[in-house]
């Protein structure tokens, strides 16, 4: 869910960007592409570069602000997916149950008793976010 939504604000964060490098890029003059600050204070009041007039400035003064929190919630929350992805990948890779359950299986066979051992189990849960049911089935 992490990732998702970390990719969703890169793509937010990478449209933004792309929307204030073009209206900079439009109203470029002899000393250069205008700046943040000179944006926003177009944005307060006609200006001679800015033929778009303050409403476009405006827009654009505030898609900076947007880009900066699309920016920060992505790089938080994609680290918050790697670091559950290593988590994960961690916990699966050295999960010992599945071993210790192989090991009693086994033992029961040898025993004679592998016929009555169940090879199904369902294994019902409820959450606050959703429920379901589990299905393990041992081979």
């Amino acid at each position: 869910m992490a990732g998702g939504f970390a990719i969703y604000e890169g793509v937010h964060f990478l449209h933004l960007k792309s929307e204030t490098d073009d209206f900079r890029n439009a109203h470029a003059t002899a000393g250069g592409v205008p700046s943040k600050e000179a944006i926003c204070q177009a944005a307060q009041g006609p200006v001679a570069w800015n033929p778009s007039g303050p409403g476009a400035a405006k827009t654009i003064c505030d898609d900076y602000d947007s880009a900066r929190t699309a920016s920060l919630l992505g790089i938080v929350s994609g680290s918050v997916a790697v670091a559950s992805l290593g988590v994960g990948t961690y916990l699966l890779l050295t999960d010992t149950s599945s071993k210790k359950e192989a090991s009693s299986t086994l033992a029961l066979r040898r025993r004679g008793r592998g016929a009555s051992a169940p090879r199904m189990h369902f294994l019902p849960y409820v959450g606050p976010r959703g429920s379901g049911l589990d299905v393990r089935v041992v081979f």
